[in-house]
C-alpha cells in the first residue's frame, strides 16, 4: 500500500473495475444470442504495458493515438452529422455500468467486432462513439417476454489507445448525455442514431453560478482528503474526482455540433460521481444510484422535441435502407427441427460453449433481438428478446481458432428474465408449445398430407445441381428425418415439442440454389410459423409453402436439364 502526496496535471483514464453479482437458478437455462448484441468485457483499468509503434489491430493504417496526436487528417471519413443528431458506433453495457459525462474509464477491447468498432470510431467517427446500458422495462402487464430500453447513453471521446499482443488498452471520456432512437445496423457492431440531451435553460444564472462554485470548492476538499488515504500501488496519483473535475473545467474541443458539449455547469455538476479509493460495496452501490438519478434528470424538452422532428424527417427518408437493415436481423431466426452449424472464438462463446457442454446438458438458447414500441411518447430505442428458440449442441469439432458447433433446433421458448450479463447472457426461460388441438384425426390427415410433400420436395431437390461443400443429405431432408423420431434430451418433458408440431416445421428449410428472394420469402414464413399457436395452421401454411416451393424446383429442373443438352 502507498499513500498520495501529489496530483498530476494530466489526464489519467484508469479507472476502478466492480464486479457484478448475479442469482443463477440452478434450473435454469442457458441463452445466448450469438449476435452483435452482447456484452463486452471490460478490463480492470491497471495494465500499464505499452507497444510502441504498434501495428495494426484491424486496420493496416492502425497505430497507437493519444488525443492531440497522430494524424490531424482522417482520410475517407464517413462521419454522419445531420442537423441536431450523429449516427455513430454504439457499445452496450449492463445497468451496474453507467458512465457519466466527465467520467474516464479504461476496456480492454480484444473482440473481432469491437476491434472493428475501434478503427470505425478513430478513422471514421472522429475518435467518437456511444456508450450505453440496457434498462430492462415492462412493456405490458399481459407480455411474457423480456423486453429492454437502450438508456443512459453518454457520447465517449477515445483519449488514447494502447496496442496490446491481444487487442488493444482504450482510454474513454464521456462527453455528454445523448437519447439512442434508432438503430442503423447490427453488424459486424451496433451503430445508431442519437440526439443530444442536455439540461434545460436555467432561469436564475447567477444562482447557478453560486452553486457550481460551492460545488467546486467543496470536490478540491474532498480531493485534498483523498489524496491522503491508503491507495493500491498501481493506482494513479491523480484521483478520480481531480481528473474529472480538471476536464469539466476546461471547454471540452470536439468536432461536433455544440449541442452535444454540455455546459460548464453541467459538466462540473457530473464531476463529482466518481469512484474513491477504497470504497465498500454499499459505497458503490451509492454511488450507482446517484449516477443514474443525475443522468435521469430531464432535458430541455422544447429544443429535443425540434430536433427529433428534424431526425424524424430524415429517418422517413431512409425507410427503405432501413427495412434492408432489418434483414440482418430475422436472417439469424432459428426454427426447430432446423441444424446449423457456428464457427465460435472469441473468448465469451467460448465459455457459454463449455458451460453448456459441461453444466446444462448441451443446451443453450438462440434468440433475437427484436426492435418494439413501449409508447408514442418514448424516443429510446426498445426491443425484446423474441423467436427463441432451445438449442441442443449434436457436435463440436475442435479448431486451431475456436471451435465448429453442430447445433439443432429443438423447440420454441419465452425468455421470461435475464439471470446475469457476464461473461455471457443467461437467462430463465419457459417453453412454449402450440395449443392442445380439437380435431386430432384432422391434424393426423394434413401431417401425413405434409410429409408426402416434402419427400416429394425432397426427391426434386436432389437433382439440381448444388456446390461442392454441400452435403449429400438436403436440409429439408435433415430436418425432416429428425422430426419424424422422438426427441431424447436430459429436460422437462414440457420444452419438446409434439410430433405434428416438429413435422410442421420440418419444411422451413433452405434449398440450394436459393435466390436472394426465395431465402426472404422463407425467413418471413420462418417468422410466421414462429408465431403461430395453432398446430393445423402452421401445418396448412407450411404446406401452402412447400406445394409453391415444388412448382419452382420443378422449373428450376427443367431448365436446368435444357442448358445440359
Amino acid at each position: 500500500m502507498s499513500c498520495r502526496t501529489t496530483t498530476l496535471n494530466a489526464f489519467t483514464t484508469n479507472t476502478a473495475s466492480t464486479s457484478s453479482i448475479a442469482v443463477v437458478n440452478p434450473s435454469s437455462l442457458l441463452i445466448s444470442n450469438i449476435s452483435p448484441n452482447s456484452f463486452l468485457a471490460i478490463g480492470n483499468g491497471r495494465i500499464r504495458r505499452r507497444i510502441g509503434g504498434g501495428s495494426s489491430i484491424t486496420n493496416p493504417n492502425f497505430r497507437n493515438h493519444v488525443v492531440g496526436g497522430g494524424n490531424k487528417k482522417l482520410l475517407g471519413c464517413s462521419f454522419v452529422a445531420y442537423a441536431g443528431f450523429l449516427e455513430l458506433p454504439l457499445l452496450p453495457f449492463p445497468s451496474e455500468q453507467v458512465l457519466v459525462p466527465s467520467e474516464a474509464k479504461t476496456l480492454h477491447l480484444f473482440e473481432a467486432r469491437y476491434l472493428k468498432l475501434l478503427d470505425e470510431s478513430l478513422f471514421k467517427k472522429k475518435k467518437l462513439f456511444v456508450h450505453f446500458v440496457l434498462d430492462p422495462i415492462v412493456v405490458s402487464s399481459m407480455s411474457k417476454e423480456a423486453s429492454f430500453a437502450a438508456k443512459y447513453g453518454c457520447l465517449v471521446a477515445i483519449e488514447k489507445v494502447e496496442q496490446l499482443d491481444v487487442g488493444a488498452l482504450v482510454s474513454i471520456r464521456g462527453i455528454g448525455r445523448v437519447t439512442l432512437v434508432k438503430f442503423a445496423k447490427v453488424e459486424p457492431f451496433l451503430e445508431g442514431i442519437v440526439l443530444p440531451l442536455q439540461d434545460n435553460v436555467p432561469q436564475n444564472a447567477s444562482e447557478i453560478s453560486s452553486k457550481v462554485q460551492e460545488l467546486k470548492e467543496a470536490l478540491h476538499g474532498l480531493n485534498s482528503l483523498e489524496i491522503k488515504l491508503k491507495a493500491r500501488k498501481d493506482e494513479p496519483l491523480q484521483t478520480q474526482t481531480a481528473n474529472s473535475l480538471e476536464w469539466a473545467l476546461q471547454e471540452p474541443f470536439l468536432d461536433c455540433e455544440e449541442a452535444f458539449i454540455p455546459s460548464f455547469a453541467e459538466r462540473v455538476s457530473f464531476a463529482g460521481l466518481q469512484n474513491l479509493s477504497g470504497s465498500t460495496q454499499s459505497e458503490m452501490t451509492e454511488l450507482q444510484n446517484e449516477k443514474l438519478k443525475a443522468m435521469d434528470v430531464k432535458a430541455c424538452l422544447a429544443d429535443k422535441d425540434a430536433k427529433a422532428l428534424r431526425c424524424q424527417k430524415l429517418l422517413v427518408e431512409e425507410d427503405e435502407a432501413a427495412q434492408r437493415r432489418v434483414t440482418l436481423r430475422v436472417l439469424v431466426v432459428l426454427v426447430l427441427s432446423e441444424a446449423k452449424t457456428l464457427h465460435l472464438f472469441e473468448a465469451r462463446y467460448l465459455k457459454l460453449l463449455d458451460e453448456s457442454l459441461f453444466k446444462k446438458k448441451k443446451l443453450f438458447v438462440h434468440f433475437v433481438l427484436d426492435p418494439i414500441v413501449v409508447s408514442s411518447m418514448s424516443k429510446e430505442a426498445s426491443f425484446a428478446a423474441k423467436y427463441g428458440c432451445l438449442v441442443a449442441i449434436e457436435k463440436v469439432e475442435q479448431l486451431d481458432v475456436g471451435a465448429l458447433v453442430s447445433i439443432r433446433g429443438i423447440g420454441r421458448v419465452t425468455l421470461v428474465k435475464f439471470a446475469k450479463v457476464e461473461p455471457f447472457l443467461e437467462g430463465i426461460v419457459l417453453p412454449l408449445q402450440d395449443n392442445v388441438p380439437q380435431n386430432a384425426s384432422e391434424i393426423s390427415s394434413k401431417v401425413q398430407e405434409l410429409k408426402e410433400a416434402l419427400h416429394g420436395l425432397n426427391s426434386l431437390e436432389i437433382k439440381l445441381k448444388a456446390r461442392k461443400d454441400e452435403p449429400l443429405q438436403t436440409q429439408t431432408a435433415n430436418s425432416l428425418e429428425w422430426a419424424l423420431q422422438e426427441p431424447f434430451l436430459g429436460c422437462e418433458e414440457a420444452f419438446i415439442p409434439s410430433f405434428a408440431e416438429r413435422v410442421s416445421f420440418a419444411g422451413l428449410q433452405n434449398l440450394s440454389g436459393s435466390t436472394q428472394s426465395e431465402m426472404t420469402e422463407l425467413q418471413n414464413e420462418k417468422l410466421k410459423a414462429m408465431d403461430v399457436k395453432e398446430t393445423l395452421e402452421r401445418v396448412e401454411n407450411c404446406l401452402s409453402f412447400i406445394k409453391n416451393r415444388v412448382s419452382m424446383t420443378a422449373a428450376k429442373l427443367a431448365i436446368q436439364s435444357l442448358n445440359m443438352q
